[in-house]
């Protein structure tokens, strides 16, 4: 198969992807096949990456997360940002894994994603250049720009933010 082909999806795939469509009717993560792009068509030893979503908060990234789904459990997690593949050594999202009938595997990947979604965001400024973005549930720090040395003290402000319905 041509490397630009995605291969159909199975029929245990469908259904993982119409039952998270089903159960993530209040956003809309990306999922296989109409997002697919360039390498996505190759599974990985946890399978194909059926679902996955971007936290965005003021127009940026902060962490892109998925599903895998292998034919007999599925694994969520933080993607690594280029290569698209679970990152097991990303301390800010620990992977999970679901097992039983893909029903139930889509359901519990599913519901793993809307929460994480719908985790409020700390933002903290300490000038133009020198900011943090956290889960602000738990101080998780998800992205940190400037330097350290620009970011001691307490900041200019602080805010707390919903992740972007723009999926």
């Amino acid at each position: 198969m041509p490397r630009d082909e995605v291969p159909p999806l199975t029929e245990d795939e469908a259904e993982f992807v119409e039952v998270v469509r089903a159960r993530t009717v209040g956003w809309v993560p990306s999922t296989a096949p109409e997002d697919w792009y360039d390498g996505m068509q190759v599974g990985s030893d946890d399978g194909r990456c059926l679902v996955w979503a971007d936290l965005i908060v003021d127009n940026s990234t902060l962490l892109t997360v998925g599903a895998y789904y292998n034919g007999a459990v599925t694994t969520t997690g933080s993607l690594h940002t280029q290569l698209f593949v679970l990152d097991r050594d990303d301390i800010r999202v620990l992977p999970s894994t679901f097992g039983g009938p893909v029903s139930e595997q889509a359901a519990g990947a599913a519901d793993w994603l809307d929460r994480l979604v719908r985790r409020p965001i700390r933002r903290r400024d300490w000038s133009g250049t020198a900011r943090e973005y956290a889960f602000a549930d738990d101080g998780t720090s998800l992205v940190v720009s400037g330097s350290q040395r620009d970011r001691s003290g307490p900041p200019l402000r602080e805010s707390v933010l919903q992740i972007s319905e723009e999926r």
